[in-house]
């Protein structure tokens, strides 16, 4: 299992890939529309699937502070 920082690397690197591949589709398919528009649908998709994993890592963070901070909470209370 990664942890929250690698995961985050992880999700940095997918976004820097994806951004490649956008730039990419002018260069390639700028003859043929519907091959444009068929990539770009399926690009659009990858980016919105990636979102949602920025998302999900966001909430993790989150309540890892969270918990985190109600342990030390906790913790000092004793």
């Amino acid at each position: 299992m990664l942890t929250l920082d690698e995961e985050l690397e992880r999700l940095n690197d997918r976004a820097m890939d994806l951004i490649e591949e956008y730039k990419e589709l002018d260069e390639f398919y700028i003859d043929d529309e519907r091959a444009y528009m068929e990539r770009k649908a399926y690009l659009d998709e990858k980016k919105e699937t990636l979102r949602s994993h920025y998302d999900s890592h966001h909430e993790r963070v989150e309540r890892s502070k969270a918990y985190r901070e109600e342990y030390a909470k906790r913790s000092s209370s004793k």
